[in-house]
């Protein structure tokens, strides 16, 4: 039996008329779904959170993640100049530049997305680094301003108790009040349970909301 995939006349006419297809889709008006960044990015947020509890590929958390979190961070920025976390790193670093900052907090991101510099290239990243970008994304999002979705209220809470021991109440009283109340055991768990632990909390939060609009 022949692969599904050739290289023969036939895949280059179907390419052909992919592409040629997607960019008259591009053109022409209507049809299309409208949308601001900020929109985009909470959706982005949400799913990623969404995929981080149910213990799904940490390479389209990361990528999502990432996304979302640009865009906050440049929106505080826009709004709220050198008040990003952005901003902050560059300042409690002073001893390594920007471009370097920007660089690391960038690189797996950016591997992720591009491919045109370095197009055999391998990363390695630790998944951890996920929960990190999801926190300071929601902490972006607070931020600016907006209330932030039961995604990630839920993340928020789940990290701080995650990493309590790291948390003083003065730093935000009542997401460490909320902690200690929800998942008051969360940090003596190992990661995986951590998680597991977390993607219940979303479930029952989500319920619960399900319920009071049903009323």
């Amino acid at each position: 039996m022949p692969p599904f995939h050739t290289n023969g006349p036939t895949e280059a006419v179907l390419g052909e008329w992919v592409q040629l297809t997607l960019w008259q889709l591009i053109q022409v008006e209507g049809n299309h779904v409208q949308i601001t960044k900020l929109e985009a990015a909470v959706r982005q947020l949400d799913t990623a959170i969404q995929l981080f509890f149910e213990d799904r590929d940490p390479v389209a958390v990361c990528t999502l993640a990432a996304a979302a979190g640009r865009v906050f961070s440049d929106l505080v920025e826009h709004h709220l100049p050198n008040q990003s976390w952005r901003s902050t790193i560059v300042t409690a670093l002073p001893h390594i530049s920007r471009r370097e900052i920007y660089f690391t907090m960038d690189r797996t991101p950016n591997f992720l997305k591009h491919a045109d510099q370095d197009p055999d290239a391998i990363e390695s990243f630790n998944e951890c680094e996920n929960e990190h970008r999801l926190f300071i994304a929601c902490d972006e999002w607070v931020v600016l301003g907006c209330n932030p979705s039961i995604e990630m209220q839920v993340l928020q809470i789940w990290y701080v108790a995650a990493n309590l021991a790291r948390f003083k109440e003065k730093d935000d009283p009542a997401l460490v009040a909320d902690a200690h109340r929800y998942l008051p055991n969360l940090s003596t768990m190992d990661r995986r349970m951590q998680v597991s632990v977390g993607a219940a909390f979303l479930a029952e939060k989500k319920r619960l909301l399900e319920s009071e609009l049903a009323l």
